[in-house]
């Protein structure tokens, strides 16, 4: 009965869940290069409640500083990876 109560108690407390991480894979799919680059970043710093254009524009940052994403085209691979990040939302 005690490992019944227990497990009763954790299905409960809160667990990092994506609202559609299915939907938000398909969009991405579509992404091209520097996008698809932002988007797998990004990803893993989604979490319901995240300023998502903070974490957008701080991943993007620190992917052009590294060299891993081109500074002139940098912020409109931002612009279309956010639509597939918002799906994490």
């Amino acid at each position: 009965m005690k490992k019944l109560v227990i497990a009763a108690f954790l299905a409960t407390l809160p667990a990092p869940a994506y609202a559609d991480a299915a939907a938000a894979e398909a969009c991405a799919a579509k992404l091209e290069g520097d996008q698809r680059i932002i988007f797998d970043a990004t990803k893993p710093l989604v979490q319901p409640g995240t300023d998502l254009k903070a974490v957008i524009t701080e991943a993007t940052t620190n992917l052009v500083m590294g060299g891993n994403v081109a500074r002139d085209t940098a912020e409109a691979s931002a612009k279309k990876a956010g639509p597939c990040l918002q799906k994490l939302l």
